[in-house]
């Protein structure tokens, strides 16, 4: 597995021996790094050529608040409830609250991007749910030096839309998809582990619409689950190649935790996809609802279709998530998250 995220990244450590360079990052764009120190959580923030350090405070309330947020997105999921309303104070107040304690100090008001660098303790936060990011596209990244040498558009020639077992209209979700695209594509309503496997080593870019599962114990064994079984993380690090673009419309596909050994490291299954080769990774966070899961994804590959970027189509499908006023597509909407680098800046390069 080292051996693999190293050869995935000998071209950052090649361009970037002697570290990145401001000039990298767009004026349009803010970058924040976040990383813990005793306890306080810091931000290194970079705008333009202006980098500064700043405090945010004891990591320990900001912790407090992301649970929240998220055990709040998981509720709203759960179609069996017929009032959300207290689920949506919840995550109201906690995404305010996180807004005023990470947020608000960092001086972001005039980008028109921003890309984050979480810290371990951060890496579950629904960002798209704080107040003040919600209007604007927000990218998760490795660090400035990955995020910058991601460079040029990602070239999409086959495509491929695997479905798993049990989940509530995975199968029209990938027909409709399928209808999107003015290209063949090699669509699997039940997929079997080998049929995704061979999908993930010979695609560009690849949507998956099965349950999945999050291992917080372990990460490696967080699965997809086909027609056959589940296809855990461990399974997939060790294909040999990855598509460039890959879409999870499963539960807790972008959730992560650290371990004993790499407490500093993070690992779920999109970030490992991310840090293994495939060059964007969209995922949620946490538990959602299967329905809006796959209105969120028609939407959001529908705008990739039309020539538009993946952030400004990751957030154009979470706004017309919003304007339905359904709590369940509200809470989708603010789960998913986009992990890459500058290419999702922009649209996709379709071969002819």
């Amino acid at each position: 597995l080292q051996q693999r995220r190293s050869t995935a990244s000998e071209g950052t450590t090649r361009r970037h021996a002697h570290g990145p360079s401001l000039n990298d990052l767009p004026a349009d764009t803010g970058l924040v790094t976040f990383v813990v120190h005793e306890s306080e959580l810091l931000a290194i923030r970079v705008v333009g050529e202006s980098v500064e350090l700043i405090e945010l405070g004891a990591i320990g309330a900001i912790v407090t608040a992301v649970r929240a947020q998220r055990s709040a997105l998981r509720r709203m999921a759960d179609e069996r409830r017929t009032d959300y309303g207290s689920e949506r104070a919840q995550l109201r107040d906690a995404s305010s609250r996180i807004d005023a304690l990470v947020v608000a100090s960092l001086g972001l008001d005039d980008v028109d991007r921003v890309v984050v660098v979480p810290t371990a303790q951060l890496s579950d936060l629904a960002w798209a749910a704080l107040p003040s990011l919600s209007s604007r596209p927000v990218t998760v990244a490795a660090g400035l030096g990955a995020w910058a040498d991601d460079r040029g558009p990602i070239t999409i020639d086959r495509i491929a839309l695997l479905g798993g077992p049990g989940l509530a209209g995975s199968a029209s979700e990938l027909d409709e998809i399928g209808r999107i695209w003015d290209r063949p594509t090699a669509a699997q309503p039940a997929a079997s582990c080998q049929d995704a496997e061979r999908a993930l080593r010979h695609s560009h870019l690849v949507h998956v619409a099965a349950h999945g599962s999050f291992r917080s114990d372990n990460p490696f064994f967080s699965s997809l689950v086909f027609s056959d079984g589940d296809l855990s993380l461990l399974e997939m690090s060790e294909l040999e190649s990855l598509p460039s673009v890959v879409v999870l419309s499963s539960c807790d596909a972008a959730a992560s935790a650290s371990t004993g050994s790499t407490p500093d490291v993070v690992i779920g299954t999109a970030t490992e996809l991310h840090r293994l080769g495939a060059r964007v990774v969209i995922a949620p966070t946490v538990a959602v609802n299967d329905a809006a899961a796959g209105e969120l994804s028609v939407d959001l590959h529908r705008l990739l279709a039309t020539g538009a970027t993946i952030d400004d189509s990751m957030l154009g499908a979470r706004r017309a998530a919003l304007e339905t006023g359904d709590p369940r597509r509200l809470a989708a909407a603010h789960a998913y998250q986009v992990i890459g680098g500058r290419s999702t800046r922009l649209p996709l390069a379709l071969t002819n």
